[in-house]
């Protein structure tokens, strides 16, 4: 909405949400933790494509020393790229493809942390919506998410480019307690 009237948008502008269906929500949640020995785990359920920007994702991961495991679900153009980047650089990353959302939604009860990194073209992250539903905590570097995600609920690298992407994951792998305080601020928003 900011966007839209930043760039001189008159009419009556309306936030109209995609939502989410209450089957998903599981009742009862506790805020996720993680462990200094524990694995990252780290879902990616957008498209893998050039404007979700995988790349720079997976090049962000190539610097990070940390423990992690990205869980990467979905199709698009840059697949195959993805896929053998990640098998040259020996990322920890496994691709499940396209799947049902049950099997999905289970994926990302699982994880610490899920991820939409996209920069200047989401209007509605409907992956943010998703984490939001399951009290994951998010992951992203546009500005314009901070309008959607929960407040406290997320991680935002201080520039799109890789050196920050990278930065913001280490000292969230150096600093694994903040998952829980993240979690925390996703349920209560939910």
């Amino acid at each position: 909405k900011q966007k839209l009237i930043h760039y001189g948008v008159k009419r009556r502008i309306e936030i109209v949400p995609n939502g989410v269906t209450d089957r998903v929500f599981v009742k009862n949640l506790k805020p996720r933790t993680l462990e200094h020995n524990q694995t990252l785990r780290i879902v990616w359920h957008s498209r893998i494509s050039a404007e979700k920007r995988i790349m720079p994702f997976l090049y962000a991961l190539k610097n990070v020393n940390g423990k992690y495991l990205l869980d990467v679900y979905g199709n698009g153009g840059d697949f195959s790229k993805a896929q053998l980047y990640s098998k040259k650089h020996h990322l920890n990353v496994k691709f499940h493809g396209t799947v049902e959302f049950k099997k999905l939604s289970t994926a990302i009860d699982k994880a610490h942390l899920d991820v939409l990194v996209s920069y200047n073209f989401d209007t509605f992250g409907n992956t943010l919506i998703e984490a939001d539903a399951h009290g994951v905590p998010v992951f992203f570097c546009d500005p314009d998410m901070e309008e959607i995600a929960a407040p406290g609920g997320y991680v935002k690298s201080n520039g799109a480019d890789v050196k920050s992407m990278a930065e913001a994951l280490k000292d969230l792998t150096a600093h694994p307690e903040r998952i829980e305080k993240m979690s925390a601020a996703m349920l209560k928003h939910r």
